[in-house]
């Protein structure tokens, strides 16, 4: 290696070596890029993890009694299960007499020719028929108005954002639970909020909560509209 004039080492390098390091920086931004694109193709996205949150909310609710709430007091009874409150009475035997059978009257050749021909004209006719027009379709409407595009001024509890099936199953357990479940659309399109209210007062928010958490719900958002 040729040495410069304070007697230093100097390195000169060709064409060859810088294609060379060129190359290997090439391959390994390569590597680190794939392995990125890995890892963050495994990890969940924050809309399957609210997903999964919310249905794991809907079976937490499904499994448990009807409730019901006074709306003076706010006191929760449960309710009693309709097999539980009401007790079929025992099936009395029933006997059945065997029907006499008559014996059957061979009709004659010529009418039973001439009944065949009659019901094979009568199925003719009816193919040639003209296919009734389908029914046109009638929108479907959430049962019991729990959807509200602009629900009533108040503050409400908001437990989950989801698809419009998810948030109607929920709405749906929740309101056999006692609570006054709504559907409200959000931001996205895709995503519908379940809200519960109007609640009057800060306790009403605070006795909601508490309830929400027995039954293993917790971080409800409060909202205002």
């Amino acid at each position: 290696m040729p040495r410069n004039e304070d007697g230093e080492m100097e390195l000169v390098l060709g064409n060859k070596q810088l294609l060379s390091v060129l190359f290997i920086l090439v391959v390994l931004l390569g590597v680190f890029f794939t392995m990125g694109y890995v890892v963050g193709r495994n990890n969940p996205s924050d809309e399957k993890l609210r997903l999964a949150v919310a249905r794991n909310q809907v079976a937490v609710a499904g499994k448990l009694p009807p409730m019901t709430v006074d709306p003076t007091s706010g006191a929760v009874s449960t309710k009693p299960s309709p097999a539980a409150a009401e007790t079929p009475a025992p099936a009395q035997p029933v006997t059945v007499e065997p029907t006499r059978k008559e014996p059957e009257k061979k009709e004659e050749p010529k009418k039973e020719t001439v009944r065949i021909a009659a019901e094979l004209k009568k199925e003719d006719a009816k193919m040639k028929e003209p296919a009734p027009a389908p029914a046109p379709s009638v929108p479907v409407v959430v049962a019991g108005g729990m959807f509200q595009a602009t629900p009533s001024a108040g503050q409400y509890l908001q437990v989950a954002a989801i698809d419009r099936p998810g948030a109607t199953g929920m709405a749906e357990a929740y309101r056999k639970q006692g609570f006054p479940a709504l559907i409200t659309p959000s931001s996205s399109p895709t995503l519908f909020r379940v809200v519960i209210g109007p609640l009057k007062d800060s306790g009403a928010v605070a006795d909601t909560k508490m309830r929400l958490k027995n039954i293993g719900v917790e971080g409800a958002i409060l909202r205002k509209f």
